[in-house]
């Protein structure tokens, strides 16, 4: 499969939504589509490729990229807008078909804000264009011209230089700033006089965030919606289970919500690291080749009553532990079906800690939040960081011996190792649960045995 096949597969999960448009509603419903100029919410979606498989060699920029994305995947941004087509039908009446279209950006930099901007002004583009080719009085002649392909033609040499420009910035280090004016950059393409005040009035701009903070203004909007959308007792059975290394489906029909809410939960070991399986929008025809004996996070775009009659699902759950997370944001409703010893951390205090995050689900429904809740999602991502490094690091990783590496190969005596460490742990914490769950768990799993290869063979 080539790599424009793997993009075009995971970009449309569910496939393609193709209907004909009833004679009666077709000026209306062009009309419609015609006049889309935002990005809706639930249509702006991302998915994750392993980008190891897609990359030769290091970019230039690879301090940054790996801060950004440590494990180097690749992202897609996409956003889904309804359009139309025209089929002439030889003199007879021809056929109108609504569709939905995909625009798609690739990156190794996951900033969701920049990449919804420049979503916003193709959209502008699309529209701008299509209104002034709508002057054609005659009806066959103006739906012809501006249909998805039509308007492909039309735009062409506009997005293309588009593109080119939105490429030559590049990303290089932090507390870097750029700003893009379009209204300059494609001076040379005759801009309309509407385009141009639109550019002009919508410069793109960004900053890279310090070291410091980059973690944490990259992945504050999707803590907002798991802390909008989720009770803390549903997080905390969640998080138990990404740290005991489990299998996770997590269940929605909202691609925006899905997609956002399994990247969170990808990167709240942080700063472990995930190393298994991550798909955020996986396509529903690959369920039937994937295998449920390994630790997973996979995000399904599809409701688990749906998701349940999959015929390698019903076989999964006869045989594996699998936690599923059906996500339905219309009742407000979220449901965890748990098939798997109920197992956690006590963690009485820093249980308080977190607790305090989480929104008052009686409110009204916003995932766009405002800077108060930014920052609300912030300190939450620096408390579970903090958590984390003081109880399951500071408190269990001891400070690096002469025998932790074995001199002959340079790596790691695991044997020894996991001595000492079991030792500390029955020294630091009291309480018997606790301890039980990071030995059978914590201390035995790739994500934690990995931080202490990196801190122990540099």
């Amino acid at each position: 499969m080539s790599i424009e096949e793997i993009i075009e597969t995971f970009a449309c999960p569910n496939g393609n939504n193709v209907q004909q448009i009833i004679d009666d509603d077709v000026e209306d419903e062009i009309q419609r589509i015609i006049c889309q100029s935002k990005v809706p919410f639930q249509n702006f979606y991302m998915f994750n490729i392993k980008g190891d498989d897609l990359q030769s060699e290091n970019p230039l920029n690879v301090k940054l990229l790996q801060q950004f994305n440590h494990s180097r995947q690749l992202f897609g941004y996409c956003l889904k807008i309804d359009d139309f087509l025209v089929e002439d039908q030889n003199g007879k009446a021809s056929i109108y078909m609504s569709f939905d279209k995909i625009l798609c950006f690739v990156t190794y930099f996951p900033i969701q804000s920049l990449f919804k901007k420049l979503f916003e002004q193709i959209l502008f583009i699309i529209k701008v264009t299509r209104q002034n080719s709508f002057r054609v009085k005659e009806k066959q002649k103006k739906f012809n011209e501006i249909d998805g392909v039509g308007i492909i033609k039309l735009i062409e040499k506009l997005l293309n230089a588009f593109m080119l420009k939105s490429s030559s910035y590049s990303l290089t280090e932090n507390n870097q700033h750029i700003e893009i004016n379009f209204a300059k950059e494609l001076a040379d393409q005759n801009l309309d006089e509407q385009m141009k005040q639109f550019f002009q009035s919508s410069i793109i701009s960004y900053t890279v965030p310090s070291k410091e903070d980059l973690f944490f203004e990259t992945k504050k909007l999707e803590a907002h919606i798991v802390l909008t959308l989720f009770t803390f007792e549903q997080f905390y059975k969640i998080f138990m289970e990404i740290l005991k290394e489990g299998k996770i489906i997590f269940c929605c029909q909202n691609q925006n919500l899905l997609t956002s809410i399994t990247s969170f939960f990808h990167t709240s070991l942080f700063p472990f690291k995930w190393f298994h399986q991550i798909i955020f929008n996986l396509p529903i025809d690959s369920l039937a080749l994937l295998e449920f004996n390994q630790p997973i996070i996979f995000g399904v775009n599809m409701q688990y009553q749906q998701l349940r009659f999959q015929r390698n699902i019903l076989i999964a759950n006869k045989i594996h532990d699998i936690t599923y997370v059906d996500i339905n944001e219309r009742h407000r409703l979220i449901n965890i079906i748990e098939k798997n010893q109920k197992v956690q951390l006590n963690w009485v205090d820093q249980k308080k800690e977190l607790e305090r995050y989480f929104q008052d689900k009686n409110g009204s429904l916003s995932f766009t939040p405002n800077n108060e809740q930014e920052n609300n999602a912030k300190k939450f991502l620096k408390n579970l960081q903090e958590i984390i490094m003081v109880n399951l690091i500071n408190k269990v990783v001891p400070k690096r011996e002469e025998d932790f590496i074995i001199k002959q190969n340079k790596k790691l005596n695991d044997h020894f190792i996991s001595h000492r460490i079991k030792k500390i742990i029955q020294k630091t914490y009291q309480d018997q649960l606790d301890q039980k769950f990071i030995l059978n768990y914590i201390i035995l799993s790739v994500y934690f045995t990995e931080f202490l290869r990196f801190q122990y063979i540099k």
